[in-house]
């Protein structure tokens, strides 16, 4: 009995997830294995077509800002004549550099008859279904009243003539949200808007889906009880709903019944899952992160115990040789990598080896730490006058046994970054997006320099690390300050994988292995050049010290 009824909530937990299961062309989450002919192929068009995609895009955006800029000061009937087909233009123009080259609307026999219709409904499947509206009917959206001063958007969203609202308010003033909807559908049934106001378009799902399913409507489209237009996103439009009195009477009859309306021209298959089921599932998603920060800190006090407590304090490492230090890197770095496929949790060996977040993790931290060994540590060589003098194998200069307990350490430093980033995000919460900004970047800083200060306080008592004559005070201040650059970088960009911070809007989507490599390379290069500002600010001297 109690095997079916696991059973049975597995099914229905399945059930409630399918709606927004993403198997895209390039499998879940664009992280299917793909052939390296393939991979080939993207490579080549991220280089040489994803440029030009990106600049039109920007050019399209640009020019439509200047649109409405020039059309601002003319009246409202006649600005409406320029920008709103200027701006049908260059929503089609920008969905063509996208890839979007051919988009039909099919029109259901009935589009276009009957009443007017106070705004339109459609399903969400993606952030394109926006700019797919805007090249259509170019509808009003219900935005955050803050978006009206942001650049470049702010009075675009104004010619739009959007809903402004302040969604982070609650009581009486939330209730005033949907009196405005009501009342501006209303209107806009009854042709009380004037040429200058554009339809209201409404998404009562509430977030997005795949596509292959329907979530449950929101009432908050149909509270007026004035006809809308259905559009179903696979693209079609529909008649005009009119509703009958039962359903003005009711809303959530009402929006049940424009659902099944929907469903049944568009092919899309009912549910009962909700927004609240589709945060369940992000949070499913999350749980790996979580477990590899944990096994990371977890892990740390054996190494650090090791290292801190045993090995420095009795001088074992006299006398260990070129393949004693070998050694002692490979035993702090390699349980990193070989523990985590026995130790990991039902949820996380379930999934193809490239989709875990610790091999992710891993492979993250081990470029960064390669860089950091091979090109950085020279210089410290060249603008602190730092040196390892004890015998080992080495790699560009560089002792081999410290690539590998640079990971070891790493994978703590980050680990803990993480926790206190998503710590600081939670105090703070989404209503105050500067104030957030500004807790996660002290949060950043604090921790890049008392980590970096605390392992230049902790190498120091290592022997075999010397320093330029007569600076060892110099060598904490100053050469912290230099070693928190790597993390000034690494911390939050690092936190950004798998972190998804925009899921309360869009469908979570995974870093692929490819997206880590180019993302820790990208920090790499960031670092690069920050260290060696500072190196020509301080020496001068030309040339680049990992070539000396």
């Amino acid at each position: 009995m109690g095997d079916f009824s696991e059973s049975k909530a597995s099914r229905e937990e399945a059930e409630l997830r399918a709606p927004f299961v993403r198997n895209d062309r390039f499998g879940e989450f664009g992280m299917g294995n793909l052939p390296t002919c393939l991979k080939a192929v993207l490579a080549l068009e991220s280089i040489f077509i994803l440029p030009f995609r990106a600049v039109g895009s920007f050019l399209c955006l640009f020019l439509y800002w200047l649109v409405c800029r020039l059309s601002s000061p003319l009246p409202p009937q006649h600005r409406a004549a320029i920008v709103v087909p200027m701006g049908k233009l260059a929503c089609r123009s920008c969905l063509f550099c996208i890839g979007f080259f051919k988009v039909e609307w099919v029109l259901d026999p009935a589009a276009g008859q009957g009443p007017r219709a106070g705004g339109i409904v459609s399903n969400h499947c993606s952030w394109a279904d926006i700019l797919l509206h805007m090249s259509y009917s170019f509808p009003a959206f219900v935005a955050r009243d803050s978006t009206a001063n942001l650049p470049f958007i702010g009075i675009i969203s104004q010619m739009m003539s959007c809903l402004y609202v302040n969604r982070n308010r609650t009581g009486r003033n939330q209730a005033g949200v949907a009196d405005l909807v009501k009342q501006r559908m209303e209107d806009e049934a009854a042709g009380r808007t004037g040429v200058e106001k554009r339809p209201l378009l409404l998404f009562p799902e509430g977030t997005t889906s795949n596509g292959e399913y329907m979530l449950p409507f929101k009432t908050g489209a149909f509270l007026a009880g004035v006809p809308v237009q259905p559009v179903v996103i696979k693209y079609h439009r529909l008649p005009v709903y009119v509703p009958n009195e039962a359903e003005k009477a009711d809303p959530k009859l009402y929006a049940d019944n424009v659902r099944k309306m929907m469903m049944e021209h568009s092919g899309t298959k009912d549910t009962r899952a909700t927004f609240e089921d589709k945060m369940r599932y992000l949070t499913m998603l999350k749980k790996h992160k979580r477990w590899t920060e944990l096994f990371f800190l977890a892990y740390s006090p054996v190494w650090i115990t090791w290292v801190l407590f045993i090995l420095v304090p009795f001088k074992l490492y006299e006398g260990l040789g070129e393949w004693g230090y070998m050694a002692i890197g490979l035993a702090a770095a390699l349980p990193v990598f070989l523990l985590p496929p026995l130790l990991q949790p039902k949820h996380e060996a379930g999934k193809p080896w490239v989709q875990r977040y610790w091999v992710k993790a891993n492979i993250w931290i081990a470029i960064f730490s390669f860089v950091g060994n091979y090109v950085w540590t020279h210089y410290f060589y060249q603008v602190l006058g730092a040196a390892y003098t004890f015998k080992a194998h080495e790699l560009n200069g560089v002792p081999i046994t410290l690539y590998f307990m640079t990971h070891a350490y790493f994978a703590l430093y980050h680990a803990l970054a993480n926790v206190l980033i998503r710590k600081a995000r939670s105090m703070v919460g989404p209503r105050s997006p500067n104030l957030r900004i500004l807790a996660e970047a002290v949060v950043v800083f604090v921790l890049a320099y008392s980590t970096a200060y605390a392992e230049t306080l902790t190498i120091s008592h290592f022997p075999y690390y010397t320093h330029k004559a007569g600076d060892k005070e110099r060598m904490y201040t100053v050469g912290s300050l230099f070693y928190a650059i790597y993390f000034f970088v690494s911390f939050p960009m690092f936190f950004r994988m798998d972190e998804d911070p925009k899921a309360r809007h869009m469908g979570a989507k995974p870093y692929t292995l490819w997206r880590v490599v180019v993302d820790s390379l990208a920090a790499c290069m960031l670092v690069t050049l920050l260290l060696d500002f500072w190196r020509l600010a301080v020496t001068a001297q030309p040339g680049l010290p990992w070539l000396a």
